[in-house]
């Protein structure tokens, strides 16, 4: 089986079905509980600006595809978002989640944020705790071919929308801070 390609799959509603949330667990700063107990703070970065990187894990048989891969692509996100975590914490948590997935296909869904802010700030706070959130879904995977569209992408192409997903103008504002400017400018 390739490594690559198959978070389209794993992710769509197609793949799996839906199931009650109290039955999923979740992990939310060390804290396993039912997701429907996690309660995550509105001044999330995560929910403020999309300050934040995730990782999705595919299981089949209670066995991740490509488990260390995963770990490096989250790893990687993390460095060029310039946010700071102990990935032993973070693997060990990812872990205690797919414990879940004994013998079973399905996959584990974790999101790092940059932490939660006192009050909303595009520059955030150099000493911030990051915010660790994941969950585990066991799933009915289909072998039937499912039908999908080609399209460009575009998700970085409409500055014009007002979105809440303000991770590249974070990014650039801390950018310029760190070079000791008030604001930042785009071109």
């Amino acid at each position: 089986m390739e490594c690559f390609g198959l978070d389209w799959y794993i992710g769509s509603l197609a793949s799996f079905r839906l199931v009650e949330m109290n039955s999923i667990s979740a992990i939310y700063q060390g804290q396993l509980d039912s997701l429907e107990n996690i309660k995550v703070s509105p001044f999330s970065r995560a929910y403020t600006f999309s300050d934040s990187v995730y990782e999705v894990i595919p299981y089949f048989d209670g066995v991740p595809l490509c488990f260390q891969m995963h770990i490096e692509r989250l790893k990687l996100s993390l460095e060029m978002s310039g946010i700071s975590v102990d990935m032993s914490i973070v693997q060990t948590e990812i872990q205690k989640l797919a414990l879940e997935l004994k013998s079973k296909n399905g996959y584990v869904y974790f999101q790092i944020s940059r932490g939660v802010d006192e009050l909303r700030s595009h520059l955030h706070q150099d000493d911030m705790v990051a915010e660790r959130f994941g969950y585990v879904v066991s799933t009915d995977l289909f072998s039937n071919p499912i039908s999908a569209m080609l399209c460009a992408d575009n998700r970085w192409a409409h500055c014009n929308i007002k979105s809440t997903s303000l991770l590249g103008n974070v990014l650039l504002m801390n950018q310029a801070r760190s070079q000791g400017c008030k604001e930042s400018c785009y071109a």
